[in-house]
C-alpha cells in the first residue's frame, strides 16, 4: 500500500498526514499512530486504521471535526490521552477486544457520538475519557472494566440509563455528575467502598448493601430496591433487611420517591410502616398532583 501523503518512520510511527482528506485508509506497516499526526485535518471524514497499530498516540486526531466513523483494528492497545477530542461528528465508538487504556479526554467533547462499547479487556476507564459528550445515550460496558475515573463521563446530558459490571477496585464520586437526563443506574456487582453517584434517581443494585451509598444516593437505591421486590428478585437476607431499616427509619423523607416510584409505597404499606395519619398524606397529595395510581395502591392495602 502506498505511503504517500503519510510521514512514517523506519520503526514504524505515522508522523503526519499531509493528504487532502475525506475518506483515509492508514497504510499497513504503521504501529504507532504519533501525537498529533492527524491534529485539526478538518477534511477527514473517516479513517480506517489497519492491524498491527499498538497504540495512538496523544492528540493524534483531535478537532477533526468532520470525522464520522473510525474503524478500530483487533491488536490495539492504547488511545492516548485527548486523541479523538472535540471529534464533534463522530456517531459511535466501539473500542476493539484486546484494548487496555484509553487516555483522560480521550474522546472528550465528541458530543455526536451516540453510543460507546467498551471491551473487557478495558480494566480502567480514565478521567474524563468521555467528558462533554452531550449526545450520548449509551455506554456498553463488558466484564473487566475495575475502575472509572474522576469526571469519566462528566456532562454526557443525554445520558439516560447505564448498567455498570462489578467495579472491583473504584468507581470515583464525580464519574457521572451532570448527566442531567439520567434515570437509572444498574449495579450489577458488588461495590467495594461508599460511593455517590450523581442524579440518578433510581439505583438497581441487587447484591449491593444500602450501606454501600452515600446519603446523596440512599433515597434512589430504596426505589431501586422496591422495584427488584416487585419483579420478584431475590435478595440475600441481610441485604433486604438492611434496605427495609432504611427505609422504616427515613419513610418521611422517602415520601417524595413513594409518590414517584410507587413500588416503594407498595413496600412501605406492605411492610405496615405508615400510620393512618400518613397515609392521609399520601391520599391528599395524590390528589393535589392527580395521580389516581396512588389512591388505587392504598385502597388494595386497606381492604
Amino acid at each position: 500500500m502506498s505511503t504517500e501523503n503519510f510521514a512514517v518512520t523506519r520503526g514504524g510511527t505515522l508522523k503526519a498526514y499531509t493528504g487532502a482528506g475525506g475518506a483515509v485508509i492508514i497504510p499497513e506497516g504503521v504501529k504507532k499512530i504519533g501525537e498529533r499526526a492527524f491534529y485539526r485535518q478538518t477534511a477527514i471524514t473517516s479513517v480506517t486504521i489497519p492491524a498491527g497499530v499498538e497504540e495512538i498516540g496523544r492528540s493524534a486526531f483531535g478537532h477533526c471535526k468532520a470525522l464520522e466513523g473510525v474503524r478500530f483494528p483487533e491488536g490495539l492497545s492504547k488511545i492516548g490521552e485527548a486523541a479523538f477530542y472535540a471529534c464533534a461528528a463522530l456517531t459511535r465508538i466501539e473500542l476493539p477486544d484486546g484494548l487496555k487504556a484509553i487516555g483522560e479526554n480521550a474522546f472528550a467533547r465528541c458530543e455526536g457520538v451516540r453510543e460507546a462499547v467498551l471491551p473487557g479487556s478495558l480494566r480502567r476507564v480514565s478521567g474524563q475519557a468521555f467528558w462533554g459528550c452531550t449526545g450520548l445515550e449509551a455506554v456498553r460496558f463488558s466484564e473487566g472494566v475495575e475502575s472509572i475515573g474522576v469526571g469519566a463521563f462528566e456532562s454526557c446530558a443525554a445520558l439516560e440509563e447505564i448498567d455498570l459490571p462489578e467495579i472491583q477496585k473504584s468507581l470515583e464520586n464525580s464519574a457521572f455528575m451532570r448527566c442531567a437526563s439520567q434515570r437509572r443506574v444498574g449495579v450489577w456487582g458488588t461495590l467495594l467502598r461508599k460511593i455517590q453517584i450523581y442524579a440518578a434517581p433510581v439505583i438497581f443494585a441487587p447484591q449491593t448493601p444500602i450501606t454501600a451509598f452515600s446519603n446523596w444516593n440512599k433515597p434512589g437505591a430504596a426505589a431501586g430496591f422496591a422495584v427488584l421486590i416487585s419483579q420478584g428478585v431475590s435478595l440475600e437476607e441481610d441485604i433486604r433487611a438492611g434496605y427495609l431499616k432504611y427505609i422504616k427509619a427515613n419513610k418521611t423523607d422517602l415520601f417524595p420517591q413513594a409518590l414517584e416510584h410507587v413500588e416503594l409505597l407498595r413496600v412501605l404499606l406492605a411492610e405496615r410502616l405508615l400510620s393512618r395519619e400518613e397515609i392521609q398524606t399520601f391520599q391528599k397529595e395524590a390528589d393535589r398532583r392527580e395521580l389516581p395510581a396512588i389512591r388505587g395502591i392504598i385502597s388494595e392495602y386497606s381492604d
